[in-house]
């Protein structure tokens, strides 16, 4: 799967740092994670061809604290080994 952002939905060529148009990157991750998505998400990154590297760094860094946000959510609802023991 590709991922990139828009700033507006209805040109394609709004093209944005992930993180920073429409696009709910959040919620696609979360259903990613909720289907058991085998597969890798790459960042399509197609502005500024002559230094895209501070535009990329921006939306790696969006994407994995997202992937974080979702890390730290699944290990809150989890059960610790502890309390299930206690409850058994």
């Amino acid at each position: 799967m590709h991922a990139k952002d828009l700033a507006d939905l209805s040109k394609r060529d709004s093209q944005v740092a992930v993180g920073e148009g429409k696009i709910p990157i959040a919620s696609i991750f979360r259903a990613l994670q909720t289907i058991k998505f085998p597969g890798y998400v790459n960042l399509e990154y197609e502005i500024n061809a002559k230094d895209p590297l501070p535009g990329m760094q921006i939306s790696f860094a969006h994407m994995r604290g997202v992937l974080a946000g979702l890390a730290e959510s699944s290990v809150a609802m989890t059960p610790s080994k502890s309390s299930t023991k206690a409850r058994g």
